[in-house]
């Protein structure tokens, strides 16, 4: 029988393979959109100059998802901190986790 870590890892392993092909059919279809655009619109747009004002949409992302990702990292610690600070109760139903000692 599958435990419960391998059925969620499982699932998780799916539902990101699924994202992933979304993902890929959104872009390649506004890939093959923006190029036609792109075509008709003329080189110089009317305040585009204003809008070179403002970050690239690159940097945008890249600033968000670094964001998100040290925000996910301390949630992670806060979390796991937390449990640790629950273990004088959890430790009556499992017992403790002990980290494995590496040889020097």
């Amino acid at each position: 029988m599958a435990t419960y870590t391998e059925n969620v890892n499982q699932f998780s392993d799916k539902l990101l393979d699924g994202i992933r092909q979304v993902d890929e059919f959104v872009v390649n279809k506004t890939s093959a959109v923006t190029q036609r655009i792109g075509g008709i619109l003329p080189s110089d747009l009317p305040g585009a100059s204003t809008l070179r004002t403002i970050p690239r949409p690159e940097e945008l992302v890249k600033t968000y998802f670094d964001f998100i990702e040290r925000l996910v990292k301390t949630q992670r610690t806060y979390s796991l901190d937390l449990v640790k600070a629950f273990e004088p109760i959890t430790s009556k139903v499992w017992k403790p986790v002990r980290k494995a000692t590496q040889a020097a």
